[in-house]
C-alpha cells in the first residue's frame, strides 16, 4: 500500500500554493512525460536537476497530484526554530546534513533521514532528491552524489530485494530565473528499474551505484539545457534568449513561443556553439553587442522592432492615467515584493528570489495582509462584502501592479533607445546584430 496519503489540510495547502505559482507567479507551467510517472503505490525515487532552490520542489509538489513526495533538504534549515522544523517535516521534507557545512557530528543525522526515506520508498511512496547537493547558478548540471542510490537500494534491501524500486529522472526548466510572469517546464523521464541490478549490487555495491548514477545523470542531462562552457555563459545566454536563438529555433522547425520546443532548440544551439570552431568568434561578437547595449541601457529586444516615438508617448500617458490605480494596488503588492527581496538579498544567491517570493507570500505575507485588510476594511466601510471583495481581489491587484511596473520599465527602455538613436549610437549595434544573426544561422 502506498504511503502517499493526502490529508485535507495538505491538499488545501497544495492547492493554495499551486494557485500562486501557476496562476500568479508563472505565466504558464508546462508538464511533459506524466505518462512516465508510475501509478500510485509503486516505489519511485525521483531525481531532478536543481536550479531554483525551493521552486524546484514546488514544481514536483504541484504537478504530481496523485503523489506526495518526500524531500531531503539541507539540515541547517531545521535548526532555525522548532516551528519551522515541524512544518518542513509535515510537508514531507527530511533533513540531510553535509560534511563541509554541518560538520562530522551532524552527519550521524543522515542515518535516520535516509532510513526513514528508504522505508517510505519501500512502502510504495515517493521520494524526490536533488543529487547535485545544491542549486546551480544557471542552466547547467552539476556532479551527482550517490546518496540517493543509498536510499533506493536501502529500500530494496528493506523489502528483501523482492520489490522493484524505480528511479525516475526529472528536469525542471525556467524561461527566466528572476521576476514574475515567466514560464516553467517540468519533464518526467523514463524511470529506470533497479531490479536487474540487485544481484550485482549484493556483490559490488559501489560499482553498481556508480554505473546507475551515470545512467540517471545522463537521462536528466538529455532533458535539460546544460551549458558546459561556463566561462562564456553570459554570451551563450544572450544569443539563445534573443532574436538569434528564436531564428535558430525556427530554422529547426521549432516554435520559439512554446517553451518545450524552445528548450529543445536551445539544447541544439548550445551543442553547436560548444562544438563549432567558429563559435568563439560568435560569442566574441555577442559580447561586443551586449557591452554596447548595456552602455546605452537598452535591451536587445528593442532592436527587433525599433519603437516609435508616438507609441512611447501614448504608453507614458497610459501610465499617468492609471497611476491612481497603481497607487491603490501598492497594498499588498509593495510589501509582497519588497519583503521577499530583502530576504533574498541577504541569502546572496540569484536563484533565491523566486523561492522567497512564492514561499513568503503564499504562506505568510498574503494571508497576514488579508487578515489585516479585512479587519480594517469591515469596520471602516461597514460592509462585510466590500471587505471580503477587497481581500479576494488581491491576485488581480498584484497582477495589475506588476504589469504597470513592467510597462514603466518598458517606457524607460524606449526613452533610452530614442536618445541613443538620436545620438547615432545604434547604427553600429544594428550592423553587428545582423552579422551575429547570420553567423548563428550558419551553425
Amino acid at each position: 500500500m502506498s504511503n502517499d496519503r493526502f490529508p485535507l489540510l495538505f491538499r488545501a495547502a497544495r492547492a493554495w500554493i499551486a494557485f500562486w505559482t501557476d496562476r500568479i507567479y508563472y505565466r504558464r507551467t508546462w508538464v511533459e512525460g506524466k505518462d512516465n510517472v508510475p501509478r500510485s503505490g509503486t516505489p519511485v525515487l525521483m531525481v531532478s536537476n536543481h536550479q531554483q532552490a525551493l521552486n524546484d520542489a514546488l514544481c514536483l509538489v504541484t504537478t504530481l497530484r496523485d503523489r506526495k513526495p518526500t524531500f531531503l533538504a539541507r539540515g541547517d534549515v531545521f535548526s532555525l526554530n522548532r516551528a519551522l522544523s515541524a512544518f518542513l517535516r509535515w510537508i514531507g521534507i527530511l533533513p540531510a546534513f553535509r560534511l563541509k557545512i554541518d560538520g562530522a557530528a551532524a552527519m550521524q543525522g543522515n542515518y535516520a533521514s535516509f532510513g526513514e526515506a528508504a522505508q517510505r520508498l519501500a512502502d510504495g511512496g515517493t521520494v524526490a532528491l536533488f543529487p547535485e547537493g545544491k542549486h546551480q547558478e544557471g542552466h547547467w548540471l552539476g556532479d551527482f552524489s550517490t546518496g540517493y542510490l543509498r536510499i533506493a537500494f536501502g529500500a530494496a534491501e528493506a523489502a528483501g530485494f523482492k520489490k522493484d524500486i524505480l528511479v525516475q529522472p526529472v528536469c525542471n526548466h525556467y524561461s527566466e530565473f528572476g521576476g514574475m510572469r515567466h514560464e516553467r517546464l517540468v519533464r518526467y523521464g523514463e524511470p529506470l528499474s533497479l531490479a536487474p541490478y540487485y544481484d550485482r549490487y549484493r556483490e559490488h555495491p559501489g560499482d553498481v551505484k556508480k554505473e546507475v548514477n551515470a545512467i540517471i545523470r545522463a537521462r536528466v542531462e538529455a532533458m535539460m539545457l546544460n551549458v558546459t562552457c561556463q566561462d562564456r555563459y553570459a554570451e551563450t545566454e544572450f544569443i539563445r534568449k534573443n532574436v538569434y536563438g528564436r531564428h535558430f529555433a525556427e530554422r529547426l522547425g521549432k516554435n520559439p513561443r512554446r517553451l518545450p520546443e524552445k528548450l529543445d532548440a536551445d539544447r541544439e544551439l548550445v551543442r553547436r556553439l560548444e562544438e563549432t570552431d567558429t563559435s568563439f568568434g560568435i560569442r566574441n561578437l555577442a559580447r561586443r553587442i551586449l557591452d554596447a547595449e548595456r552602455q546605452m541601457n537598452v535591451p536587445d529586444r528593442l532592436f527587433d522592432r525599433p519603437p516609435g516615438i508616438w507609441r512611447t508617448i501614448l504608453l507614458s500617458l497610459g501610465l499617468i492615467v492609471t497611476l491612481p490605480v497603481a497607487l491603490f494596488c501598492m497594498w499588498p503588492s509593495l510589501p509582497s515584493w519588497l519583503i521577499p527581496n530583502h530576504f533574498s538579498d541577504r541569502a546572496r544567491g540569484r536563484m533565491f528570489p523566486g523561492t522567497f517570493l512564492i514561499a513568503l507570500n503564499s504562506l505568510v505575507l498574503l494571508p497576514l495582509a488579508g487578515v489585516l485588510t479585512f479587519a480594517a476594511a469591515w469596520p471602516l466601510t461597514g460592509s462585510f462584502l466590500i471587505a471580503a471583495a477587497w481581500v479576494a481581489s488581491f491576485p488581480l491587484l498584484i497582477l495589475f501592479e506588476w504589469y504597470w511596473c513592467a510597462v514603466l520599465g518598458l517606457v524607460q527602455d524606449r526613452i533610452c533607445f530614442h536618445l541613443a538613436d538620436h545620438l547615432g549610437n545604434t547604427e553600429e549595434v544594428r550592423r553587428m546584430r545582423k552579422e551575429l544573426d547570420a553567423m548563428v544561422g550558419k551553425l
